[in-house]
């Protein structure tokens, strides 16, 4: 019984202590959940060194000098969400990079090849057709991301009517909100840039004598380089 007594009264007189001392406690238990916390944050940080190489579709000529960046995928909620940049080196003159970052276990991460100031890699609806511009990370370890983005290829349109008559009417569509329409034109010059290397389609019409006809002509433009095209109406 003394025992017990004993024990009962060392426990009852550290109660009274910390109710004399209220804050005392809520700063030992703040720190016990902050070391607890912070442990297991550390444990979802892992160190990620990423290698690889980045090519020009369809010409497979390294590109020197790209933004190769690793991006972090935020999506709050549907309308909030967007990309935020880690981390970004450029390519050396081989077209490699190297890039070493800490990463968390419990985010996603991609690789991205962008540069939209010097308009050197096309919109994402013109990806290549083997690998996708973005790449997503594997946290943690050595890996090995290769990338492949599509270059702009461009395309000089020469729209030729020989035998234009006023109420004629042409028009062009090339997607994207590209479209006009002419009224007895002869002869007019459109630049459009385009993915490299990948195949292309415009829309066209006429209608001459109040006939409609409607067609389409096919193109692949080169990486980086101007495809000079005639359509006759």
């Amino acid at each position: 019984m003394v025992i017990v007594r004993k024990i009962y009264l060392f426990w009852s007189s550290n109660y009274f202590d910390t109710m004399k001392y209220p804050n005392l406690l809520i700063v030992v238990l703040i720190g016990i959940a902050s070391i607890s916390c912070e442990k297991l944050d550390s444990n979802k940080i892992k160190s990620t060194t990423i290698t690889g190489q980045v090519i020009t579709y369809g010409t497979q000529e390294p590109v020197k000098g790209a933004p190769v960046t690793v991006i972090l995928w935020q999506e709050i909620d549907q309308s909030n969400q967007g990309f935020e940049e880690v981390q970004s080196v450029q390519t050396d003159a081989n077209g490699f990079y190297t890039i070493q970052a800490e990463l968390r276990t419990d985010e996603r991460y991609f690789m991205s090849v962008e540069d939209y100031s010097l308009k050197l890699y096309i919109e994402s609806s013109w990806l290549s057709p083997s690998f996708s511009r973005r790449a997503q990370v594997s946290v943690g370890g050595n890996q090995t991301i290769n990338l492949e983005p599509v270059a702009y290829g461009y395309v000089n349109f020469h729209f030729v009517n020989k035998n234009a008559h006023p109420s004629d009417r042409f028009s062009y569509s090339v997607g994207g909100g590209g479209f006009e329409e002419f009224f007895g034109m002869s002869s007019i010059h459109r630049i459009w840039d385009f993915g490299g290397n990948l195949k292309h389609d415009i829309a066209l019409g006429k209608t001459e004598n109040g006939v409609d006809s409607v067609w389409r002509e096919y193109f692949t433009p080169p990486a980086f380089d101007t495809l000079q095209l005639r359509i006759e109406f």
